[in-house]
């Protein structure tokens, strides 16, 4: 019988930066200290979300009111986005433009903010004292209703301004179109089932270059292209197409305030291919089976969510959470 585990990037790269972390978190299943810049980086992919699912709603009833010249309807198993949820293309790429945005940015944010908040008060078990708020621990309730709205604000003067549509994603097998925003996948890598959520994917009208785009609300960039490189490869096994690139978005912007899309990743390599991709999976499940939970302690424990109950780093709760302190007896099955 065949056995199929089920993984995402972020256990990959928990697992890498420090196995243990992700004993605690995903084998003893512990519970995860909450942290602000999780609350905030929630509303934020949440409201550009709505925001863009409403522009689409927009251009498609717009849409429905131009004729659409025959040449330029998509068939069934076209990759050719349209600005709607429907099959319904737009006119031309020259005639179609962006109308200056309705979308209150603030209104918008600060709801979902609340709704982030109540849900995080409703489901810990941590004080809001313990909550993490970044490296200065400022950054809380105050400070993301103040400065959160500007982020999706930023997203949106963005967009207004790029030639480009939402991808429609093909048709294939059972799989409908879909406008390709926070896109749902499961892509199988061998015996490893990998889930992944992908922010956006965007076609420029011009060139036709198909782009990955993945938002990040905190201030540090990250370190590598491998998020991008697997939701490549994800859509490339799922759709048949392989989009050209893939990008983050700084929703903060870079130190001038205006470094938004960092620049783009072809993603081309040996390192983001599907058999590379596979191997490294397949390695991930043979060390959660052999129980290598090696810690990896440095800077960025302050502000993980495990750090309370990690011995290595002299959690206050190890001695009762951490299966590797030398008084915790209740040892568990790894594995898991």
């Amino acid at each position: 019988m065949r056995v199929v585990s089920v993984r995402s990037y972020s256990q990959l790269t928990t697992f890498g930066q420090c196995a243990r972390e992700y004993q605690l978190a995903r084998v003893v299943k512990l519970p995860r200290r909450p942290a602000w810049y999780f609350i905030g980086g929630n509303a934020v992919h949440s409201v550009i979300e709505s925001y863009l699912k409403q522009e689409i709603s927009c251009a498609s009833a717009s849409a429905a009111t131009v004729t659409v010249p025959s040449n330029l309807t998509g068939t069934a198993n076209s990759s050719t986005p349209t600005a709607s949820l429907t099959d319904a293309s737009p006119a031309s790429a020259a005639t179609t433009t962006r109308s200056p945005s309705s979308f209150d940015a603030q209104a918008e944010f600060l709801s979902q903010l609340d709704a982030e908040y109540a849900r995080e008060l409703a489901e810990s078990s941590f004080t809001e004292d313990e909550w993490a708020a970044g490296y200065n621990g400022r950054q809380r309730l105050d400070w993301w209703t103040e400065h959160g709205p500007q982020y999706v604000q930023n997203f949106i003067n963005w967009w207004q301004v790029q030639d480009a549509d939402v991808w429609l994603t093909p048709r294939r097998g059972v799989l409908p179109r879909k406008a390709a925003i926070e896109l749902p996948l499961e892509v199988e890598y061998g015996n490893v089932t990998v889930k992944m959520v992908i922010d956006l994917v965007i076609r420029y009208r011009v060139t036709g270059l198909l782009r990955v785009i993945d938002y990040k609300s905190g201030s540090t960039k990250p370190k590598t292209s491998k998020q991008l490189g697997i939701y490549l490869d994800g859509i490339e096994q799922t759709y048949g197409v392989r989009p050209d690139d893939g990008a983050y978005f700084m929703v903060r912007g870079g130190k001038n305030g205006d470094e938004f899309l960092l620049p783009p990743v072809p993603l081309n390599g040996p390192q983001y291919s599907h058999a590379y991709l596979t191997q490294q999976f397949a390695q991930l499940e043979a060390g959660i089976t052999a129980g290598a939970f090696v810690p990896n302690a440095g800077d960025g424990c302050r502000t993980r969510g495990m750090s309370y109950a990690c011995t290595e780093v002299g959690g206050v709760e190890a001695y009762m959470s951490d299966p590797n302190h030398p008084d915790y007896c209740d040892m568990p099955t790894y594995g898991g």
